[in-house]
């Protein structure tokens, strides 16, 4: 058992097996990543003075713009995607005869797409973690493999240092016999 302890230890190849199906985890946990929710939030802001073309509203027009946009998007495993975004803005201006000032318009939008030809089905959106799972099995069946190499290494080193041992003792029995 010490034997295997240390063999075990010291394999450099088992050392680099060990490796593999960690890496291999990792890359199945980013292949079902894409059928995560991704959410978006930006903001965009305006400040704009221009000149004006109608003597009334002075010599500049200021205006002032908030831009608001929340989205959230997920795909399916179908390869469905669905999109959902609230848009708002806020419109604050010095222009002349502007009934509603500030403007507030607010967006909101549902989109679905389905692609017909293209990444259509289960099979086709599931292909890199159908591929990335059969991986991580490899690498861990190589992976056992290696170890049971390796302890079989052992235990046969073991064994026929035993069976020379044996052998030389039996064989300067003899010769102490002869003599």
């Amino acid at each position: 058992a010490d034997a295997v302890r240390k063999a075990l230890e010291a394999n450099l190849d088992l050392a680099i097996e060990v490796l593999n199906p960690e890496m291999d985890a990792a890359a199945l946990a980013a292949a079902g990543e894409k059928f995560l929710p991704e959410f978006a939030l930006s903001t965009n802001y305006i400040d704009q003075e221009i000149p004006s073309s109608w003597g009334v509203e002075g010599p500049t027009v200021k205006t002032k713009r908030d831009y608001y946009q929340l989205g959230l998007t997920q795909r399916t495993p179908l390869g469905t995607e669905i999109d959902l975004a609230l848009s708002t803005q806020k419109t604050d201006t010095t222009r002349s005869f502007t009934t509603v000032n500030p403007a507030f318009d607010s967006i909101f939008q549902l989109s679905l797409r389905q692609p017909l030809l293209r990444d259509f089905g289960l099979r086709a959106n599931r292909y890199e973690s159908i591929k990335a799972g059969r991986r991580l099995d490899m690498s861990e069946a190589a992976l056992k493999a290696t170890l049971l190499q390796t302890i079989y290494g052992v235990e046969q080193a073991y064994w026929n240092l035993y069976y020379a041992r044996e052998s030389l003792s039996v064989l300067e029995m003899s010769l102490a016999q002869s003599r």
